[in-house]
């Protein structure tokens, strides 16, 4: 995809695995800060003023890990625009697809015209199905990008575990009613631990797609490596701290909606009591 020095355009903050990737193939990560406004979409204006002769390839990571943004179809349209006129390949990161909640709407870039043959679109089962341990992913490609893959994954494990593709291949191809009651069950555990936020006087981008939210705690007196520092050490209670998702984020923790509801709340007690401690102490 990139020769050495060769730009990849890469929302931020972003799951940062794929900075070692960029870094591994020779590449130069070329950032765009997404807004707490747009809800953390990429925005395609943003893009366009990031292009140079030696951009090659695009990342759009949507629902977005940590953020929870989705980008909607409008942008995503602007962004395959872009592409075509550009000639660049997208990478489509689209593991969190089936979780979309509110009035958000999902858009495959590979489906808009003249994107199919420039797209290389990532997914897997560990998140639809919750089928983490299972070790499955997958890709859609052009078919000379897939035999490049392919060649170059055979020299790396040889192949998943065939008891694993046989799973994916039955949650694939089974009912999928489950999917959308997970789906729900999700909405309900992040509309309610965005309550308690509000409670809290923490704020947050609104959670589009995804099982994370991404809430700012800036009210709190704290950085979010202080705060997730106390509430593990205090509480137990484990969150992710910004700045493990690019620079400049240390007013940020990633939350998980993962757990039950019950969980949730005893989370969001705990966190309450570690806030009010420390603005007592400060």
């Amino acid at each position: 995809l990139i020769e050495p020095g060769d730009e990849i355009i890469v929302p931020d903050p972003r799951y940062t695995s794929y900075d070692e990737a960029i870094a591994l193939a020779g590449g130069r990560m070329i950032l765009v800060p997404t807004r707490v406004e747009d809800d953390f979409a990429l925005d395609p204006d943003e893009v366009a003023r990031r292009i140079t002769p030696r951009t090659k390839v695009l990342l759009l990571i949507s629902p977005n890990n940590p953020t929870a943004g989705v980008t909607p179809p409008e942008w995503v349209r602007g962004l395959a625009a872009l592409a075509v006129e550009r000639d660049l390949i997208v990478i489509a990161d689209e593991i969190y697809e089936k979780f979309i909640y509110d009035d958000a709407l999902h858009v495959s870039v590979a489906s808009l015209p003249g994107m199919a043959e420039r797209t290389i679109t990532l997914n897997g089962v560990s998140k639809t199905y919750a089928m983490t341990g299972w070790r499955i992913g997958y890709l859609a490609a052009p078919a000379s990008f897939i035999r490049a893959a392919t060649a170059l994954k055979e020299m790396v494990n040889v192949q998943a575990p065939t008891v694993s593709q046989w799973a994916a291949a039955a949650a694939l191809d089974g009912p999928q009613e489950c999917v959308e009651e997970m789906r729900r069950i999700y909405d309900g555990r992040r509309r309610m631990m965005m309550a308690e936020l509000d409670r809290m006087g923490i704020g947050y981008g609104r959670p589009r797609g995804g099982l994370y939210i991404w809430a700012n705690v800036t009210s709190t007196g704290l950085t979010a490596t202080q705060l997730s520092y106390h509430l593990l050490d205090e509480e137990d209670v484990l969150v992710l701290p910004g700045a493990g998702f690019g620079t400049g984020w240390d007013d940020w923790i990633r939350l998980t909606i993962l757990q039950p509801e019950s969980a949730l709340r005893e989370v969001a007690t705990r966190m309450a009591r570690v806030i009010e401690r420390h603005r007592r102490a400060g």
